[in-house]
């Protein structure tokens, strides 16, 4: 398995925060990583998303949306075995209405084991910066 985590505190209580992550309509605004989602946000929902640093769309299917905690997908190139990717956002709630926000992705199959590492060090910088901008937005509103 490949996998990488990125984490950040916002100043900012948990439901906006999460309102933010859900308001996709919005991401082209604000969002370096995902330039666009389509599709049902719901508990089994299939979406299609636009990766900006891959400059790919990719089918998915929301796999854990638990408000205003987790939110997970899921997608795959051909099948599962191949490739899959495992795409999470978990909120925490802290103290002083701050938020963390962990947000990671994991890649199994066995073409897993040829992601280049410098393509997943990429995909972790564009996390951070993701981070950083949903800080920046939900701070500021």
């Amino acid at each position: 398995m490949r996998t990488y985590h990125t984490e950040i505190i916002i100043a900012a209580p948990i439901h906006k925060v999460w309102e933010s992550l859900l308001k996709v309509d919005d991401y082209p605004n604000w969002n370096p990583l995902v330039h666009r989602i389509e599709g049902d946000l719901s508990k089994d929902g299939k979406i299609r998303t636009t990766i900006i640093p891959l400059r790919q769309t990719f089918a998915a299917k929301i796999t854990a949306l638990i408000p205003p905690h987790q939110l997970v997908w899921e997608g795959h190139l051909i099948s599962s075995f191949l490739l899959k990717g495992q795409h999470r956002y978990r909120l925490i709630e802290m103290e002083n209405s701050q938020t963390k926000l962990e947000h990671g992705e994991s890649f199994t199959g066995v073409l897993s084991y040829l992601i280049p590492a410098a393509l997943l060090k990429r995909m972790e910088t564009a996390f951070e910066e993701h981070n950083a901008a949903l800080k920046q937005l939900v701070e500021h509103e």
